[in-house]
């Protein structure tokens, strides 16, 4: 196993750094959602607070492992 307190890679859960590179990258994803017209492609709405995010769709989601 790895990680944990003596982990020397990526930020720590909760740390300031975290939350911080979180909120960029979800402004960025947010961003590139709307200019590309997603919303309506897939007829689905992100509802995002802080660091977390679900996105609502209408009719079938793709489960992301070939089925």
């Amino acid at each position: 196993m790895s990680g944990g307190k003596s982990s020397t890679r990526g930020t720590p859960l909760g740390g300031v750094a975290s939350s911080l590179l979180s909120v960029i990258y979800m402004n960025r994803f947010l961003k590139h959602w709307r200019l590309t017209g997603r919303r309506e492609a897939f007829r689905a709405h992100v509802i995002s607070y802080a660091d977390d995010f679900v996105i609502l769709s209408r009719g079938h989601a793709w489960r992301g492992h070939g089925r």
